[in-house]
């Protein structure tokens, strides 16, 4: 009889010592990852965000604070259920209660994508997951946190040399050139005239490019009459010439037959 109380008091013992450290131990576990660790300018990152409940009982009053590092865009977010909503203005995820007989098993994860903008070029940003708040039934628990960073490329531009000899080039990656604004150069006169004549086929031989023609020709020399009709000085001449011979012929006629 006796050993069944020692064998019953030593069972108690150990029940109350587990509950009683398992209540000690319980709590919940934070983890954050930026993917991939590396970017470009535009391209899109994501960020997770995996909060467990480690048991045994349930956690309630669970609020975790998860902004995006400055210099990543917010695109999208999801947390797998219509409740508990993320809210990318303050970074605030209200998670409420995390119990031990959930879909997830006592593990929730928040899935924010984002776009990676100029002004981080060439730097590390790090994003910063932690709990705001937590309870199970002892009361409030620690409130861990977690990091992860992310690096950005920087914005260059390289000069390369072409295949062909005397051939060379700038190149630039295109996520730089979707994120830089286009310059107009002013092109002065003076360029643009010599543009012209050198599509002209001016040359040191032909200066201005003007038509040539060998032999040079004689230009005919026309006066307008009323009709718009084009008539040669020349045939004016010939007339006048006519007129006057008449005249004189005339005049010498008449004259001869007074004498007479």
């Amino acid at each position: 009889m006796k050993i069944v109380k020692i064998m019953l008091t030593i069972l108690m013992t150990t029940l109350i010592v587990f509950l009683t450290a398992g209540s000690a131990f319980a709590g919940a576990n934070i983890a954050i990852s930026l993917s991939p660790t590396s970017a470009d300018i535009g391209q899109e990152v994501t960020m997770t965000v995996v909060i467990t409940n480690t048991g045994p009982g349930d956690l309630s009053n669970v609020n975790v604070s998860a902004p995006l590092p400055a210099g990543l865009k917010f695109l999208t977010s999801a947390t797998g259920t219509t409740k508990n909503q993320y809210n990318n203005v303050t970074g605030l995820w209200q998670v409420d209660n995390l119990k031990m007989t959930s879909q997830g098993g006592g593990k929730k994860t928040l899935t924010v994508t984002a776009e990676v903008l100029p002004e981080a070029s060439g730097k590390t940003l790090t994003a910063t997951a932690a709990f705001l708040s937590v309870q199970n039934s002892s009361g409030s628990l620690p409130l861990k946190s977690a990091q992860s960073t992310i690096t950005i490329n920087s914005i260059k531009t390289n000069t390369s040399t072409g295949g062909e000899t005397g051939n060379t080039g700038s190149t630039t990656s295109k996520n730089t050139l979707a994120h830089i604004n286009a310059h107009t150069i002013p092109v002065s006169k003076t360029s643009l005239v010599a543009a012209k004549l050198n599509d002209n086929g001016t040359n040191s031989n032909n200066p201005l490019n003007l038509p040539q023609q060998n032999p040079g020709k004689a230009y005919d020399v026309y006066n307008s009459t009323g009709d718009n009709t084009k008539v040669l000085m020349s045939t004016y001449a010939m007339v006048a010439l006519v007129g006057i011979g008449v005249v004189i012929v005339v005049g010498y006629y008449v004259g001869t037959r007074k004498t007479i």
